[in-house]
């Protein structure tokens, strides 16, 4: 009996121990997210991580020293040794007997040889060069990585506002299919008492099948956005959220007197996209630089420290060192150096060009995007006042429909219209949200 209670009870109680409250996502929180998890982003951080250790690696190869252990072996066949040595025994049957001499062999059989090489870089135009090129690369990265932020914030918003227009388009069409379900009964009811028309029946019937299409379209294309949503913030795809609107009337009054701004506003030198092609222009004038040093001198200093070679890996015979400093001076290479020299020079003034169109573009853009602005401010305005007249007409039409003054059509018009209108309203305030999100990121403004 006991067994059987345990039992009913853990069948009632499970539905509600698994039931989770659905989170709530917030557009800073998805942004935040997507900062993080997005896997663009962590490719980029790879690549940010990869161009610091290229700038370091270019320090320590052109300009610090370098101490390196070198040990080598090496073995001769029977005959070569035989030869080498042939001497040394002649050398022996003419020495005094009783003196003790020992004659070295001009070669081991096997020969082991021992060195600490030290070498320092003094001077070397494609070291500095190098140097350069890797410093402008790593800016060039990270002028890359705060641009693919600018995407990525856009991306978010994009479709956290699509989403939740999605969502209120669900929301009037679920209203607009109940209003027609409800007005479909009405009419099933007049005609059971001979008032409506089996035409009146059909026509509703077939304005509830577009409604319920409509609805069905529009849930599909909401399930879908919100796939993509996870994807974006490399979230599970099953992933739930209850999607938070904020105040956006308070939002639009606040920023109405900012939309009708100076459309010929001059691009931020700190944007992202100019910085990308201002280090260009550096990596090409480090280019240059190298191809320069093709007609400089190098100088570099070395310093050799090591054993006497002989047929054991110890270094226990005498020490040998010496020093060295080498000075190399191009003086000719057939026209390589200075072609090299002119087509990289041909690079730089390129780079600044590319420079000038962006920064142009920039410009053009910026300007494009606050005509956008005010036209989508202009369509809020213009759908607010349609929703308006549309409440006003239904109102009407409904007043003269129940006195028989309106006809059946001239309901399910008004009906439309009304329907009609919300979503106008809804598609224009997250046109415009999504405009001004387009915007900030042609401004270069990272912010959120």
């Amino acid at each position: 009996m006991m067994r059987t209670i345990i039992i009913i009870i853990l069948m009632i109680t499970s539905p509600i121990t698994c039931f989770t409250q659905t989170e709530k996502m917030t557009i800073e929180r998805a942004i935040s997210i997507a900062l993080q998890q997005n896997l663009d982003i962590k490719e980029m951080n790879r690549r940010l991580s990869s161009s610091k250790y290229e700038k370091w690696a270019s320090i320590s190869n052109g300009f610090l020293p370098k101490v390196d252990l070198v040990q080598s072996y090496t073995r001769i066949d029977s005959d070569t040794y035989k030869r080498a040595n042939a001497s040394v025994d002649l050398i022996e049957e003419q020495i005094p007997p009783g003196m003790d001499v020992e004659i070295e062999p001009f070669a081991f059989k096997e020969k082991y040889s021992t060195w600490i090489q030290v070498s320092q870089p003094i001077f070397n135009g494609s070291s500095i060069g190098a140097f350069n090129l890797s410093k402008a690369l790593k800016s060039q990265t990270e002028a890359s990585y705060e641009e693919l932020k600018l995407e990525i914030i856009y991306a978010v918003k994009n479709i956290y506002y699509n989403l939740l227009r999605g969502l209120n388009t669900v929301e009037i069409l679920e209203e607009k299919v109940k209003a027609t379900n409800e007005h479909l009964n009405k009419i099933e009811r007049m005609m059971d008492v001979g008032v409506a028309s089996r035409s009146d029946l059909v026509r509703w019937k077939l304005q509830l099948a577009k409604d319920e299409g409509d609805l069905t379209t529009a849930k599909v294309a909401v399930e879908n956005l919100k796939k993509k949503f996870n994807n974006l913030l490399d979230l599970p795809l099953e992933s739930e959220f209850e999607f938070i609107e904020g105040d956006l009337e308070g939002f639009l009054e606040k920023i109405k007197e900012e939309v009708r701004g100076d459309y010929f506003d001059e691009p931020n030198q700190n944007h992202p996209i100019l910085l990308q092609k201002k280090f260009s222009i550096d990596r090409s004038k480090a280019s240059r630089f190298m191809a320069m040093s093709g007609f400089m001198p190098s100088v570099n200093f070395s310093f050799n420290y090591g054993w006497r070679e002989d047929d054991d890996l110890e270094p226990d015979d005498y020490k040998q060192w010496n020093l060295g400093l080498m000075f190399n001076f191009p003086l000719f290479h057939s026209g390589k150096n200075y072609f090299k020299y002119k087509s990289s020079d041909e690079l730089y003034e390129l780079s600044k060009i590319e420079y000038n169109k962006t920064y142009e573009k920039i410009k053009l853009d910026n300007y494009t995007a606050n005509l956008k602005l005010e036209e989508e401010y202009a369509q809020i305005e213009i759908s607010e006042r349609r929703v308006d007249e549309a409440n006003e007409n239904m109102k009407v039409i409904s007043k003269k429909y129940d006195v028989g003054v309106a006809s059946n059509l001239d309901y399910i018009d008004a009906s439309v219209e009304l329907t009609y209108a919300k979503l106008n309203k809804i598609n224009a305030l997250y046109s415009f949200l999504i405009a001004l999100a387009e915007k900030e990121k042609i401004q270069g403004n990272i912010s959120y």
